[in-house]
């Protein structure tokens, strides 16, 4: 798997590149805007940030991961990009969006970048700075997918079944979970 940022902030140096009602839009579409020569591809993650405080943005917006093959976008202002439709994984779990890190790459949100791909050999300091405090997840080392640490911990549906009513005598060799059971006894 490959992870990505996504800005689509409000402005990059001087020039606007998404107003207010283009970021809207895209949302509602859960359509991302991307470079045209950029290799991004089904099954990719990224995350997606509205620039930060420093740009008038409104920072880390969603976890997502990439559900159709890039096409060209259709809207005139980006001709020559590409639009690819998303899924959101996660939104944030921080109430403060923004980045506040002095720590600097191409892929964080202080860096003024449309897209970037975030390097394999950066993908734990990518966990420890953004996919940990903004949306509480890993990467799982197998797979590498993101894990969602908040699902791992949820509790159990419903109670376990109570198997043996109390006063009963529980009879059978040792190491066949005699105990347990008159543990998990109503």
């Amino acid at each position: 798997m490959t992870f990505w940022k996504v800005n689509h902030g409000p402005k990059h140096e001087n020039r606007i590149l998404f107003t207010e009602d283009e970021w809207k839009f895209l949302l509602d579409k859960k359509l991302i805007v991307v470079h045209a020569e950029i290799n991004i591809r089904q099954q990719d993650y990224f995350y997606l940030t509205h620039g930060n405080k420093s740009n008038g943005g409104q920072g880390i917006q969603l976890l997502g991961k990439i559900v159709g093959n890039p096409e060209p976008c259709t809207q005139e202002k980006w001709s020559g990009w590409q639009q690819c439709n998303y899924q959101v994984v996660k939104e944030p779990v921080r109430e403060d969006k923004i980045y506040r890190d002095k720590y600097k790459k191409g892929w964080t949100p202080n860096f003024q970048s449309t897209i970037f791909k975030v390097p394999a050999d950066e993908e734990q300091d990518f966990e420890d700075y953004i996919l940990r405090p903004f949306f509480n997840m890993i990467i799982d080392p197998t797979t590498n997918e993101p894990i969602d640490l908040d699902a791992t911990n949820d509790p159990p549906a419903s109670e376990p079944t109570k198997i043996f009513p109390r006063n009963q005598i529980l009879f059978g060799p040792p190491g066949t979970g005699k105990t347990f059971l008159a543990t998990t006894a109503e």
